[in-house]
């Protein structure tokens, strides 16, 4: 934080995963005022989505593309996940099919 201070920061945005959540959880608490917390929209209630603030109205389909079952779903998880995603378009889908199958317990 100090590093940001000596920049003039006045205002950052912290995206987690995993065992990043305790690190962005822990500065939260510290610098209220200075992090924008991102979501993947998990834990939002059924009137955050009746007030547009989730691209896809069903939660259930949130479910479908951030766990992929089909290849269709992995491939927008892929465009999503990535500034510049990588051209998964081109790879067939018996391939991704067969990733699905191994990856997904």
């Amino acid at each position: 934080m100090k590093v940001m201070e000596a920049h003039s920061m006045q205002k950052f945005s912290l995206v987690w995963l995993s065992y990043g959540r305790f690190v962005g959880y822990s500065m939260v608490t510290q610098f209220k005022e200075v992090v924008v917390i991102c979501s993947s929209g998990i834990c939002m209630e059924e009137k955050d989505l009746n007030e547009g603030g989730f691209a896809i109205f069903y939660l259930e389909e949130a479910g479908r593309i951030l766990v992929p079952r089909t290849p269709k779903y992995l491939k927008e998880l892929v465009g999503y996940t990535f500034f510049m995603p990588p051209p998964v378009g081109l790879i067939l889908s018996c391939f991704l099919a067969d990733f699905i199958d191994v990856s997904v317990l």
